[in-house]
C-alpha cells in the first residue's frame, strides 16, 4: 500500500521521511486499531519506527500501537522483535512461543 511505499522511497534516499510523514499521515487504518489509538500519531510513530529499524510500516503499527498502550509486543517475527531491540525502541517484545511469560510477570 501507500504507506509500504513512502517508507520503501524513504529507506532507499528517494524521498525524505519529511516527505514520506503526509503519504503515511493520510492512508487508512483497520478500525481496530484507530479506535485503540489517534491515528496519526499512530501513523507517524510507525513510520518512524520503520525506518530505524529497516521493516515494513505494517509490521510498526503493531509495534506503535504495543508502545502507545505500554503493552507487551507478542509476534511470532523474532527477527522483527530482535531489530526492535537492537534500535532500542521502548517496548517488551516476546516472542510467541514465550507467551506463557506474561502470566509470570
Amino acid at each position: 500500500g501507500g504507506a509500504e511505499l513512502a517508507w520503501k522511497k524513504a529507506t532507499r534516499g528517494e524521498i525524505t521521511a519529511e516527505q514520506a510523514e503526509p503519504i503515511v499521515r493520510n492512508i487508512a487504518l483497520p478500525s481496530f486499531i484507530s479506535a485503540f489509538v489517534e491515528s496519526p500519531r499512530l501513523r507517524n510513530r510507525a513510520l518512524a519506527i520503520a525506518l530505524q529499524c529497516a521493516r515494513p510500516v505494517h509490521d510498526c503499527f503493531y509495534a506503535a500501537c504495543a508502545e502507545a498502550a505500554a503493552a507487551p509486543l507478542v509476534s511470532t517475527d523474532e527477527a522483527f522483535l530482535r531489530a526492535l531491540e537492537t534500535e532500542d525502541i521502548d517496548l517488551h517484545g516476546i516472542p510467541l512461543a514465550r507467551v506463557h511469560e506474561l502470566a509470570e510477570m
